[in-house]
């Protein structure tokens, strides 16, 4: 009857093995390391006590003994570099040092031979070959922190970097020829991923936190899902037994430039390009000399501060604006392409005598929309535009980043980590905001925070759980300033709209042109939100038998992806040249002072979706002639 009972435990408890393996899709920031002990005739050495110790903390990590075919397996563990020290009654002590263990490596030692003699001798092996992966079939690229830093990247993004990976394409970041977006990140094993676009840049990361990044381009194990593409693995640094700190300061700037053609062309000095990046990083044990922590080796700390301040120009960009007598109904000497525009009378068929707009025909909604446009600052220069403009944006990047590990006891380890990052940009452009013509800039907030949290429990030596929990939230809200001209009540435009509670905000309309050169407007979806939470659950169990090791695990993934339809609330005007439109004057600038347009469109309501369902939306398109009053 007990040996019944003993089986249907065994059955039960391998079905819920193989029950919530189903579900390991979760990267891993853990790895394992595994070796057999034997005497220098090759025999194996069942029993050996293995001390496997962390050089950065000089804590000891794990202990186990060899089973009966004298392996033994240490799962799982933080990337790091340890030592490892074989200790059996007969045979000198062994120690191997500077065992680089990346995330989420599965490496086997070749075999380790123990001398005979008294457990007091001890043979240490300093130095040896590149320790490789031989427990799996991946292919896959490593960067250390100290790569990381001393590789150049103007923007200090580690992403620049992914190019030295085999398997990445230098120009897109994508791997093995797949889209950019089939690749997947996690940090310290928690998935940073924009669900919204499947993209991998929710959080912003500099290279002076990162301890190294790992990236598996083929044969990735069982527990990496979601993307067909490459599985990246970023893993945070972590403060070790000693105090480290290091600041530092990068300036750009534009002399060490050559200027552009086309600056050279409007005889326009070099744009301002500058930008000056400081922070500091500085790590070590937490600790009261006497009290606490006496040994250092049970409670440490990691912080980085970074700030970006860049200032560079944004592109020259060059436009045909209305001129001062345009703007009354004047076109007598308007040109395309060097030639003469002739304004057609719709009313008639024929010219406007002096191609002049009588007065009492000019329509008021027209004259407000052409005067929201700056004046013209380039008549004569170039016939193809007669306004330029060169906005110099401001920006404030500030990314801050806080890591503790705490070594409890033997069986308990645990560490938790905060990353925040805020950016506060003046652009002229951006989000739902493709404008470029000096009307009115806008700040641009944006950011992300995520934290993580690990704990390890060693139940038995050849028993563990590992479980983490991390959330990561970013936001990208884009919203218009009580002062903006683009707000109507600024811009001294009145013009009236179909559906006026889809625009809560009172914006000017998009308005599209076919002259050189265009000044369109476009604004959609204003004022815009975008929200990514989510959150991530993983518990593993790994298990090391006499002749295997299994591993199982649960992963959960939740998130919510709020966003703003990219929809045009606040109504679009086309005012294009059309035969086909009778109330077409031949010139888009005469056509909005006479009131006519080729097309109108706005949808009839504000979207504001949650995940990826996007409410149905009916969008309302007229052709002819806005009223006067």
């Amino acid at each position: 009857m007990k040996v019944t009972s003993a089986r249907n435990r065994i059955f039960v408890f391998g079905v819920a093995l193989l029950l919530t393996s189903t579900f390991l899709r979760a990267q891993q920031s853990t790895g394992s390391l595994t070796g057999i002990i034997e005497d220098t005739q090759g025999a194996i050495i069942p029993g050996a006590m293995i001390t496997l110790i962390n050089q950065q903390q000089g804590s000891v990590a794990r202990t186990a003994t060899t089973n009966e075919d004298g392996s033994f397996v240490f799962t799982p563990l933080q990337p790091a570099t340890y030592t490892l020290v074989v200790e059996m009654a007969g045979f000198k002590k062994y120690q191997k040092q500077g065992i680089t263990l990346y995330a989420p490596d599965r490496i086997g030692l070749p075999p380790i031979q123990l001398e005979i003699g008294a457990v007091v001798d001890e043979v240490t092996v300093e130095a040896s070959p590149v320790t490789l992966q031989t427990v799996s079939a991946e292919r896959s690229g490593v960067l250390t922190g100290n790569q990381i830093v001393d590789l150049a990247s103007s923007g200090r993004a580690f992403t620049d970097l992914l190019k030295t990976i085999p398997g990445f394409n230098s120009d897109t970041n994508n791997a093995n020829g797949l889209r950019t977006d089939q690749n997947a990140l996690a940090v310290d094993g928690i998935s940073s991923m924009d669900t919204g676009n499947n993209g991998t840049g929710l959080l912003r990361l500099n290279p002076d936190l990162i301890a190294e990044f790992k990236v598996i381009t083929d044969g990735q194990q069982a527990e990496f899902g979601r993307a067909a593409g490459s599985n990246i693995t970023v893993v945070t640094k972590s403060g070790s037994n000693e105090f480290h700190g290091d600041a530092y300061l990068f300036l750009r700037n534009e002399w060490m430039n050559a200027n552009s053609w086309i600056n050279n062309y409007n005889s326009l000095p070099r744009a301002r390009n500058r930008n000056r990046t400081e922070g500091f990083v500085i790590g070590g044990p937490v600790y009261i000399p006497g009290k606490f922590n006496t040994r250092r080796d049970k409670l440490f700390f990691f912080t980085n501060f970074e700030f970006q301040r860049p200032r560079p120009f944004d592109t020259l960009v060059s436009l045909t604006v209305p001129t001062a007598e345009e703007r009354r109904g004047d076109f007598s000497r308007t040109q395309e392409n060097g030639r003469p525009v002739t304004i057609k009378d719709p009313l008639t068929g024929q010219p406007f005598p002096g191609n002049v707009i009588p007065p009492g025909r000019l329509n008021k909604y027209g004259q407000e929309l052409l005067n929201f446009y700056p004046l013209p600052n380039r008549l004569g220069v170039d016939n193809t535009y007669n306004y330029q403009y060169q906005f110099e944006p401001t920006d404030r990047i500030n990314d801050n980043t806080f890591r503790v590990d705490y070594n409890i006891s033997d069986k308990w380890k645990f560490y938790a980590r905060l990353i925040h990052n805020s950016r506060d940009r003046l652009q002229s452009a951006g989000l739902n905001v493709n404008n470029q013509i000096g009307a009115s800039p806008f700040h641009a907030k944006t950011g992300a925070i995520a934290w993580s949290g690990s704990l390890t429990t060693i139940i038995t030596p050849t028993l563990t759980n590992e479980f983490n929990y991390g959330k990561t939230r970013n936001w990208l809200p884009n919203e218009v300033p009580e002062n903006s001209r683009y707000r109507k009540v600024n811009a001294g435009v009145t013009l009236p709209l179909l559906f006026p509670n889809a625009d809560s905000v009172g914006l000017i309309p998009n308005m599209t042109w076919d002259v050189p050169n265009p000044p369109a407007i476009f604004l959609a979806g204003l004022p815009y939100d975008n929200e990514n939470p989510s959150i991530n659950w993983t518990d593993n169990v790994a298990k090391v038998f006499p002749r295997h090791t299994v591993k199982a695990g649960l992963f959960i993934d939740t998130s919510r992806k709020r966003q703003t339809a990219t929809e045009v609330n606040n109504g679009r005007l086309d005012f294009s040249r059309d035969t086909a439109n009778p109330g077409d004057t031949g010139w888009s600038f005469a056509n909005a002072l006479l009131g006519n347009y080729k097309t109108f469109d706005q949808a009839n309501q504000y979207p504001k979706a949650t995940t990826t369902t996007v409410p149905m939306n009916r969008m309302c398109r007229t052709t002819g002639k806005y009223d006067r009053t």
